[in-house]
């Protein structure tokens, strides 16, 4: 590749891009020109005349173009419409402050509690803990499903997920864990 050829290839790509256009809505997510970010940060979505139509976030990026997924939706987003980079998501609001409040998808009190008082920042590119510096997986969480604790035990702060096809019973399981577990939250 030449050295023109490169410098071409740089300015289509312009890293340092705040801006774009969607050129294609899906159900569930928008397909834009730009910004070409990270995975994560926030874009706010107008219309031509400036009319605000919400956030996005960025999920995936390829050559040329970006794919969000919308947060907050103030209206039908428009193929055309702009995409403006608003924070590049490298700090996160975490504590147990959130325990027990309504907040949306970009860290905003839903409900009517005030603001929250103690909250720590930290990193959202952060790498995972060792596992061994992990809690101690001897603590084991009594879920009241004599299966789930018998063959499957599941420690005090461990996340889980459960997936299973339509209509098998994920709902009703998690429900009855809800109600026979022993907990703070």
């Amino acid at each position: 590749m030449s050295v023109a050829q490169l410098k071409s290839e740089l300015q289509r790509l312009n890293p340092g891009q705040t801006a774009g256009r969607v050129i294609r809505v899906a159900p569930g997510y928008l397909v834009a020109d730009g910004p070409l970010r990270a995975p994560g940060d926030l874009c706010r979505i107008s219309d031509i005349t400036g009319k605000d139509r919400g956030l996005a976030e960025v999920v995936s990026v390829e050559s040329g173009s970006v794919s969000l997924v919308p947060v907050q939706a103030r209206g039908s987003v428009r193929p055309g419409d702009r995409v403006e980079l608003l924070a590049e998501r490298s700090e996160i609001p975490v504590g147990d402050a959130f325990s027990g409040r309504l907040v949306d998808a970009t860290g905003q009190m839903l409900d009517d509690a005030g603001p929250l008082d103690t909250i720590r920042v930290v990193s959202a590119n952060r790498p995972a803990p060792k596992p061994l510096a992990r809690a101690s997986q001897l603590n084991a969480l009594e879920t009241g499903g004599k299966v789930i604790d018998a063959l499957l035990p599941i420690a005090r702060g461990q996340r889980i997920g459960i997936f299973a096809a339509a209509g098998v019973g994920k709902t009703t399981l998690v429900t009855q864990m809800a109600r026979q577990t022993r907990c703070d939250h």
